[in-house]
């Protein structure tokens, strides 16, 4: 079965990063990319695994005539059984697109949970757009999250085309990223003994870095000794609003910022607690992760973290980073050993749930029974 993705673009984001992973999953299938923008991170990667990535490099309104006219032609050549379309403005443009170039079976991928601050006034208008459209384009909406099944049904997309799919994780790499830990922590000047607690997010209002910070400074007021790491677009000395909340939070020496890093897991690995600050999600893949590098992982209440976490850490109001660091020096002041069984039961969870198997296998009869 041929199945033809349509992504808005491919840097490194949540979806962005399930649709690697599923491609790498469902090798039963043949899987032939676009993107609206450029290849990004993501599609380069891909294009090295020997994936066909086509990037229409859409940025403007003639360049989207055109680039509807090449991704036309594309399925016409490539006649796909299914178009599986990721995020709004590829929903509607390769829905639209599929339908026209005579292709039945079309499939939107929903991620947002947070309405009223996703998105600019143009991101809303496709949404709305969408909404009218989802009885009629769509054989199907894929929501990652319930919550977001939910508030996108309540906008007014057909609810009898929902289907929700969480995300996976593949265990092995977030388990084998583990025996480098020692390497990693050296190589980053963390002394033996130095608990750290990390975040994993582009600097973006949604992703909470400010509360981060907050919170980080409420802990070193308690725990000298703690130190930060942030990993994520745009987290980096070069980034001067970044470094002015670390000067004024007398945070500057105690946080290292790495940027956005092809090898997260190793990050992860390095960590000793992890922390969700977002104050938006929909299904947070990072979290995911975090659990199935085995870490202790306080997350805010948003989308569906508390869902992923399931009891084994920590959820805490969003916003509020006091209740954040409360949570933190809880873990921190833990012993390794209680920190480690802590970790195993978070590890167990995703891997018995939300391994990357599981959901490929989910995908693969969902697309079968289309």
């Amino acid at each position: 079965m041929k199945i033809l993705h349509v992504i808005t673009g491919l840097k490194v984001g949540g979806a962005e990063m399930m649709l690697q992973r599923l491609i790498q999953a469902a090798s039963d299938h043949s899987h032939v990319v676009v993107c609206l923008t450029a290849e990004g991170v993501v599609g380069a990667d891909l294009i090295r695994r020997g994936v066909a990535v086509n990037a229409l490099n859409i940025g403007g309104l003639w360049s989207l005539v055109t680039g509807c006219g090449k991704l036309s032609r594309l399925m016409t050549v490539e006649r796909p059984d299914i178009v599986h379309c990721w995020m709004y403005h590829s929903n509607l443009i390769g829905g639209i697109v599929a339908r026209a170039s005579g292709v039945t079976k079309v499939v939107w991928g929903v991620r947002a949970t947070d309405l009223p601050r996703t998105g600019s006034i143009k991101t809303r208008l496709v949404r709305s757009i969408c909404a009218l459209l989802s009885a009629a384009v769509p054989s199907r909406v894929i929501y990652a999250a319930d919550v977001s099944r939910r508030l996108h049904e309540a906008l007014g997309y057909s609810k009898r085309k929902s289907l929700v799919i969480p995300n996976g994780f593949d265990i092995d790499s977030l388990k084998s990223a583990w025996g480098g830990r020692a390497s990693m922590r050296a190589r980053l000047g963390i002394q033996d003994g130095e608990p750290v607690i990390g975040c994993v997010g582009r600097f973006h209002d949604d992703k909470g870095p400010d509360v981060f910070l907050r919170a980080a400074s409420l802990v070193r007021g308690v725990d000298r000794s703690v130190r930060f790491m942030m990993v994520g677009r745009e987290i980096s000395e070069t980034n001067p609003v970044l470094m002015s909340w670390i000067a004024d939070l007398g945070l500057t020496g105690s946080v290292l910022l790495l940027g956005e890093r092809p090898d997260v897991p190793s990050c992860l690995a390095a960590m000793d607690v992890f922390c969700l600050p977002s104050r938006t999600e929909g299904f947070p893949n990072v979290v995911g992760e975090a659990m199935g590098a085995g870490l202790c992982c306080v997350v805010t209440d948003v989308g569906d973290a508390g869902h992923l976490l399931g009891g084994a850490g920590l959820v805490v109001p969003p916003d509020n980073p006091s209740a954040l660091s409360a949570g933190l020096l809880g873990f921190v002041s833990m012993s390794a050993a209680e920190r480690a069984a802590i970790g195993r039961s978070a590890q167990d969870r995703i891997e018995m749930q939300f391994s990357l198997k599981t959901v490929a296998a989910t995908y693969s009869n969902f697309y079968q029974s289309l």
